[in-house]
Formats: structure tokens, C-alpha cells, sequence
């Protein structure tokens, strides 16, 4: 399943990792804070906790042993979007 962007999940202990924000992972965000993406990422303002909810579910998707939510974010030191480098298509 193609990711619509990657985040990168530092832990307080142990090893930083990366999970996809898949379309699954939206769906989900989108129905447990009940409004769309748009809303919740877009606009002037951004949900710090739909980011890291995004991050923890996509952690549960990608089958990372995972704790509930609040106990997980215990263990975070950093959520950050992942950049990556954009490769132009090259002309026929």
C-alpha cells in the first residue's frame, strides 16, 4: 500500500523508527477524530494529537507491538514528518 507520507517516531528509549501514513491509517485518524483530514492537518492550525495518533496507529499497522494510546505517547520523544527527496520524471 502506497504511503501518502512517512513519519518518523523517536522513542525516549531504544531505536528511532519510520511508519507509513497509509490510506488506512487516514481513514481511521479521519473517523476516531470525526472530520476530515483537511480539517485536522490543513488549514491555519495543525492537531499535535492527530499526528501522534497517526503515528501510533501507523505503528499498530505496520505491527510494531504498540501500548494504548496515552501509554505510548509516554514512551515518544519526537514525531516528525519525514522529507523526502523528490526525483524529477524525466522527459520522453
Amino acid at each position: 500500500m502506497a504511503a501518502l507520507m512517512r513519519l518518523r517516531i523517536e522513542p525516549i528509549q531504544g531505536d528511532a523508527y519510520e511508519v507509513n501514513v497509509t490510506p488506512k491509517v487516514i481513514v481511521e485518524l479521519e473517523r476516531h477524530f470525526s472530520k476530515p483530514m483537511t480539517d485536522i492537518l490543513g488549514g491555519d492550525s495543525v492537531s499535535f494529537e492527530a499526528i501522534y495518533w497517526a503515528a501510533w496507529k501507523g505503528t499498530q499497522i505496520a505491527g510494531r507491538p504498540t501500548k494504548p494510546f496515552d501509554e505510548w505517547l509516554d514512551d515518544v520523544e519526537t514525531v516528525e514528518p519525514v522529507e523526502e527527496a523528490r526525483v524529477p520524471l524525466e522527459n520522453p
